[in-house]
């Protein structure tokens, strides 16, 4: 139940103040807030699609390719690399729903999609840069014994 309070201005205008009991604000507030952990929930499980992509996340995939280059490897494990990046980025790009929605929620995940799928194409990029420098050295030294 409401009360409604009468209140006189200046100028002698009625206006209505309501005047709600505050157990009945204190029991709204608290459904609503059961309201929006419920619907929370498959919010937050959402997220969990984006567990496989962690290592892009944190930036582990970053300090793999580093070590990865730093070593001597073979072309075929670089370019085996290079479609592992280049697959993860497609995958990104191809199977991540970029808005959903759920319940009263509707995320929207395209930029996290688009930051992901270039974070895997740059790590690609990194290791075709070093595959190309080093047939380019090659190359070099191949023209450089045959000039010999």
């Amino acid at each position: 139940r409401y009360k409604l309070a009468v209140l006189q201005g200046a100028r002698s205008k009625a206006t209505l103040k309501p005047v709600i009991a505050e157990n009945h604000v204190v029991a709204m507030k608290e459904s609503v807030q059961k309201v929006i952990q419920t619907e929370f929930v498959p919010a937050q499980e959402h997220t969990k699609v984006f567990e496989k992509y962690r290592f892009l996340i944190n930036k582990e995939g970053d300090k793999f390719v580093e070590e990865f280059l730093s070593e001597d490897q073979q072309f075929d494990d670089m370019k085996a690399e290079v479609v592992r990046f280049k697959e993860l980025a497609d995958d990104i790009v191809y199977n991540s729903r970029k808005v959903i929605r759920l319940g009263m929620f509707e995320l929207h995940c395209d930029e996290l999609v688009r930051a992901l799928s270039k974070r895997a194409d740059s790590l690609c990029a990194k290791i075709l840069i070093k595959m190309s420098k080093t047939n380019m050295d090659l190359n070099k030294g191949l023209c450089e014994e045959y000039e010999a």
